[in-house]
């Protein structure tokens, strides 16, 4: 499709500087940084942030609000060089759409795209890709 291989140039010129698709721009400073990278408190599965989306969809959807969430992946080679594996992601990502659906919401579910080059910009930001893949479905 047109888009998405417009998206992929565009994300190509963007994410020279790496083999994980990161721009440019942000690995510049995780190499700045130069400290061992800890994320252990990302993917927690007990967050409580989880009380605050089964709130958030029950309200909105109690309101007769139309609303579609978008649930999107991480950067799965920068996450797996990283050491926070791929099961404790896909458990989260679970437990986000389940959240989702128990409670009356919609999804639109990208997790499966986790190693779909451009899908994310950085490691858990939506990117060139991944922002046709949205515009699509909406």
């Amino acid at each position: 499709d047109e888009m998405k291989h417009k998206a992929a140039d565009i994300s190509k010129a963007n994410t020279q500087s790496n083999k994980y698709d990161i721009r440019d721009p942000y690995w510049k400073l995780i190499k700045q940084n130069k400290r061992k990278i800890k994320r252990d408190y990302e993917f927690n599965i007990n967050s409580p942030e989880f009380q605050d989306l089964k709130l958030l969809v029950q309200t909105l959807h109690a309101a007769g609000a139309d609303v579609q969430y978008v649930s999107i992946p991480s950067n799965g080679r920068w996450y797996d060089h990283i050491g926070i594996k791929k099961d404790r992601r896909e458990a989260v990502y679970k437990k986000i759409h389940s959240t989702v659906v128990d409670n009356g919401g919609k999804i639109y579910d990208l997790t499966n795209k986790d190693y779909e080059k451009y899908v994310i910009s950085d490691a858990v930001h939506i990117g060139w890709k991944g922002w046709v893949y949205v515009d699509q479905q909406i």
